[in-house]
């Protein structure tokens, strides 16, 4: 008789050790879902801006960059900040943009990190072009 009193506790604390190992489960599976969320945002906004850019490049041997208000066409970035620099017949484009209210463009970095330990999105793109001239 006392042994069935016995098995009786300790299946109940069996019970409530899986149950705490099924919640942990379920807040990872829910962290990374997340972490995934943010990181095909960020690749969005990524492949958006890349688009911008490429279309800023092909505007830019036509010479009707200055049409288009780029700024209110993205919908998609936030503050975008379009800056293009020439020199010797190549141009070169680049894209800030922020992140939410986290940053302002002017904090963004094109140059990838050296040694980080965790890699942050960047929020610039660039791209360079010939910029006119002779072919």
């Amino acid at each position: 008789m006392r042994r069935a009193r016995a098995s009786t506790g300790s299946s109940l604390l069996e019970v409530t050790i899986a149950l705490l190992l099924l919640a942990s489960a379920t807040i990872a599976v829910l962290g990374a879902q997340l972490a995934m969320r943010a990181a095909a945002a960020d690749s969005a906004a990524r492949a958006t801006a890349l688009g911008f850019v490429d279309s800023w490049a092909e505007l830019a041997g036509a010479g009707g960059t200055t049409m288009v208000d780029w700024e209110r066409a993205s919908t998609v970035l936030v503050d975008p900040r379009f800056k293009q620099t020439t020199r010797d017949g190549l141009a070169h484009v680049e894209l800030r943009w922020s992140r939410g209210s986290t940053a302002s463009p002017q904090d963004a970095t094109c140059e990838p990190a050296v040694s980080t330990a965790v890699r942050a999105p960047r929020t610039c793109v660039s791209l360079a072009f010939s910029g006119g001239g002779e072919r």
